[in-house]
């Protein structure tokens, strides 16, 4: 089975609750082929689409501009590689934390992606004189408008504890979130990070207090789906001579060095991952394809590697908004649909996907 996406927005966005994916199928969706095909749509719906689409969330820092248009056309990228070519242009860039994707500017990914695993050892090495659980995942979700000075006195008092200089968050309004199970003191940074502030965690664990950044000016950053680990590390070794590599197994490599070095060597790394392809001999595929009906068959025929054929005037009918929702579908049922109620016909052969009365 062949699983891709395509998302044409239109501004409006999807507002439902996902049952998100956590752990080694967070992974292995993560390493899923991801075909599509995107046209000035607004960066921050179509993360959130995608998101939902592939059921791994995405925290989208409040710093990023909401209508950044997105032109990509993908075919067979990674989760991760998908993120990184829909953000590199504009600086930003993604790490993981826990089961949920960091978006943001890309030093703040390289920062976070750092300093919150230090964090959270520091805990557990702590944990006998905590008197407050800060690693266990809760839920994390709020409603549109919400203002986070108010989330993170919420958070505080789940948890029980005081919490100090609330004041230095300025005041915001945010958009409804609904997310993965997170440990609060995560969820205690994704709230302030994107005003560039960071969380201290009393000795028992009692207050927490909104300070600045740890000034930490290096970083280490893991990046999976390796094809040969230890073949790219001697590869990369010889072209970035100011950070560190090693691989950590067959598939994971470490990079490390200045902040401000890193992103260009992750950037290479997230290129060189291998994306898993699933595919029968009767090529079904599963998917969710919204917009115009001409952008929905060039993406058919993207997937089926042949070229869309049809004459100018039928240039009205393919303009025409759709939706379709296909799970293990073989190509004809999807061609069907997509064409359904409009008049034309389709062809395949081997090297066109031609487009009828």
């Amino acid at each position: 089975m062949i699983s891709f996406v395509l998302i044409v927005l239109s501004g409006h966005e999807v507002g439902q609750s996902t049952d998100w994916l956590a752990g080694k199928l967070l992974e292995q969706q993560a390493r899923q082929a991801i075909t599509g095909q995107w046209a000035d749509a607004p960066i921050r719906p179509l993360l959130r689409q995608l998101a939902q689409h592939q059921k791994i969330a995405v925290w989208v820092d409040r710093r990023v501009d909401p209508t950044i248009p997105v032109t990509l056309t993908a075919k067979d990228l990674t989760w991760e590689q998908l993120l990184h070519a829909i953000g590199a242009k504009h600086g930003l860039g993604f790490c993981r934390l826990e089961n949920v994707y960091y978006f943001g500017p890309i030093e703040n990914c390289v920062a976070l992606g750092t300093l919150y695993p230090q964090l959270k050892q520091q805990l557990v090495e702590r944990r006998d004189q905590l008197e407050v659980n800060w690693l266990s995942p809760i839920p994390v979700s709020w409603t549109r408008l919400s203002q986070p000075r108010k989330l993170l006195q919420q958070l505080a008092d789940r948890q029980q504890v005081e919490l100090l200089s609330a004041i230095d968050i300025p005041h915001d309004l945010w958009e409804e979130f609904d997310g993965p199970m997170i440990p609060p003191v995560l969820q205690a940074l994704l709230l302030v990070s994107g005003f560039q502030k960071w969380i201290a965690i009393s000795e028992k664990g009692t207050r927490m207090k909104v300070v600045g950044y740890p000034p930490e000016n290096r970083g280490i950053y893991v990046v999976g789906f390796q094809p040969d680990a230890s073949r790219i590390v001697n590869e990369l070794r010889a072209e970035f001579k100011d950070v560190t590599f090693r691989a950590i197994d067959n598939s994971r490599v470490e990079v490390g060095g200045e902040i401000k070095n890193l992103g260009p060597a992750m950037g290479r790394l997230i290129a060189r991952q291998v994306a898993t392809r699933n595919e029968s001999a009767d090529s079904r595929f599963t998917f969710e394809l919204k917009g115009q009906r001409g952008s929905v068959l060039a993406t058919m025929a993207f997937q089926l590697d042949v070229k869309l054929q049809y004459e100018a005037e039928l240039g009205a009918i393919l303009a025409e908004y759709i939706e379709l929702n296909f799970e293990d579908a073989p190509v004809d049922e999807i061609l069907t649909a997509a064409l359904s109620g409009s008049g034309l016909q389709y062809q395949i052969t081997e090297t066109e996907l031609r487009i009828t009365r």
